[in-house]
């Protein structure tokens, strides 16, 4: 089971470029090296699994708002219609009607229908 205390702090160890000055105090190399080798197991263990989706940045070039790309995506998560809008925090009436093509999907739906497919 992930634990995201774990999975913050390393993050923010790694981002606010912390972590090196943690290991530049640790004078002994085994010490330095038994560190290290703790970091990237937590991190392989951790944080590599959901590595695909911190990678994956908002693309607006990728957006495509027609019926058939909505059902595409809901269909990717593996999730019922009424799953998927929970998920979203939508109404099933809202996706439905986006997978209809009575109302053009926004972007910010795409987006999260196409993480949750990610995720699956």
């Amino acid at each position: 089971m992930i634990n995201k205390s774990t999975v913050s702090l390393l993050l923010d160890l790694v981002i606010d470029e912390k972590l090196a000055p943690l290991l530049a105090d640790i004078s002994d190399p085994l010490q330095f090296n038994e560190v290290v080798n703790q970091v990237h197991a937590r991190y392989l263990q951790e944080i590599a699994p959901y590595s695909r989706l911190i990678s994956i940045q908002p693309d607006a070039r990728l957006y495509s708002p027609d019926a058939a790309t909505v059902r595409r995506l809901v269909q990717a998560t593996g999730l019922s219609t009424d799953e998927c809008a929970e998920r979203l925090g939508v109404s099933k009436r809202a996706l439905n009607h986006w997978q209809s093509g009575a109302k053009d999907c926004p972007y910010s739906i795409h987006y999260c229908l196409t993480m949750l497919g990610v995720d699956q």
